[in-house]
């Protein structure tokens, strides 16, 4: 992955409370560009524990990929006593498809065989085709952890800078909460600005580890991945736009918010929530 130095982080805040907040993510979970000395004050995850007297544990690794954070998500049951609280929310902020093609440790299902029946006539649709089962993926895992869960534990479903229609409306079941609106349309909606576009793909260099499907599938000719590349970027580019407009986003790397964005995210979680 095109990540110059990967931060992560698995903090643990416990005091035997009895609810415990769980916020698992990338780097807009970790706090990625927050002072570093303020930065475990100011996440989201920490507001939202600090708003129910809760415990706290923060999951997130700069760079991480869907994958990655269901994978986190599916390891909780080995090392929390889920039953030991009265109530437990563990908070998804997912990002952008196509992270996890260059890490095949990450991969909820084999890709070089998963896609393989449907490459022979390949257009640029093809790719198009790969993020909706990817999103079907993450959905369909998603729903097997849901239903493993203890009946006091709850999924909240968020999205960051992206928007996966399909991975919205999957029909999970009641013990998931899924969130309307991702990050940036809440900062619109508190800060009145306009509302930002809606794209699958935003940073840079989600193009380039993309292309890694190609190589998993030993395609040759990239063309049509040219060709589809082309009107990706421009959704991209309009939601760069956007945040650029933002200010309660920075200027650098993947735009991550500054503390007041994640006190907005935070107050929409903790409206969804509490009821």
């Amino acid at each position: 992955m095109k990540i110059k130095k990967i931060k992560e982080e698995f903090f643990v805040d416990i005091l035997q409370k009895e609810i415990l907040v769980i916020t698992i993510g990338e780097s807009w979970t970790y706090g990625d560009s927050l002072d570093e000395a303020e930065r475990r004050l100011q996440i989201y995850g920490k507001l939202i524990a600090n708003s129910f007297d809760a415990d706290y544990i923060n999951i997130a690794r700069c760079g991480a990929s869907n994958s990655w954070i269901i994978n986190q998500a599916k390891n909780l049951s080995n090392w929390i006593d889920f039953d030991s609280y009265k109530k437990v929310y563990i908070i998804f902020t997912f990002t952008e498809a196509g992270r996890d093609f260059e890490e095949k440790k990450d991969w909820l299902v084999d890709y070089s065989t998963y896609y393989s029946n449907y490459i022979d006539n390949l257009t640029p649709d093809f790719y198009n085709r790969i993020i909706s089962d990817t999103e079907n993926i993450w959905s369909t895992e998603l729903n097997k952890f849901a239903n493993s869960l203890p009946k006091n534990v709850v999924a909240v479903l968020g999205q960051n800078f992206a928007w996966h229609e399909g991975f919205y409306k999957f029909s999970y079941n009641k013990q998931v909460i899924k969130l309307e609106k991702n990050w940036l349309e809440t900062i619109a909606d508190q800060l009145k600005l306009a509302q930002p576009p809606k794209a699958q793909l935003v940073t840079g260099w989600i193009f380039q580890v993309l292309h890694g499907v190609n190589n998993i599938l030993d395609i040759t000719d990239t063309s049509s991945y040219k060709e589809w590349t082309l009107y990706k970027l421009d959704e991209a580019l309009l939601v760069n736009e956007w945040l650029d407009q933002s200010p309660v986003n920075y200027k650098k790397h993947s735009k991550h918010p500054n503390s007041l964005g994640h006190q907005i995210w935070a107050n929409y979680i903790i409206d969804r929530i509490s009821f």
